[in-house]
């Protein structure tokens, strides 16, 4: 199974058993958004896509013996910005050098500030 995804190396690819979410292949993209996941069980899967700063991508699939699969995601950038000011309690006084740790929800997907 082939999968071209976007430009970018390193987006994450995970193959799963579908219904038990087994994990059968877990692989990265290349320098092109390309992986290839080979010798993979015949029967239901689900493929999911990941990376940092865009949403994930879910496609489930039937893959019959000795069939050769493409499938086509797209990941879409997550469009919101959040800005704000670190300030101390007891003055309002704005606080320079603070870290801000952003986590998207039920992912366990950490975004550090660039």
């Amino acid at each position: 199974m082939a999968q071209q995804l976007f430009p970018w190396w390193g987006a994450v690819v995970n193959i799963l058993e579908q219904g038990t979410n087994t994990l059968i292949e877990s692989t990265l993209t290349d320098g092109n958004g390309v992986y290839l996941a080979e010798g993979l069980p015949e029967g239901n899967i689900v493929v999911t896509t990941t990376f940092q700063n865009y949403a994930s991508s879910v496609t489930s699939t039937s893959l019959a013996p000795n069939q050769t699969k493409v499938l086509n995601n797209v990941l879409s950038p997550f469009p919101s910005t959040i800005v704000g000011t670190a300030t101390d309690n007891a003055t309002a006084s704005p606080i320079s050098g603070v870290s801000v740790q952003l986590v998207v929800a039920q992912t366990g997907i950490l975004s550090l500030p660039q």
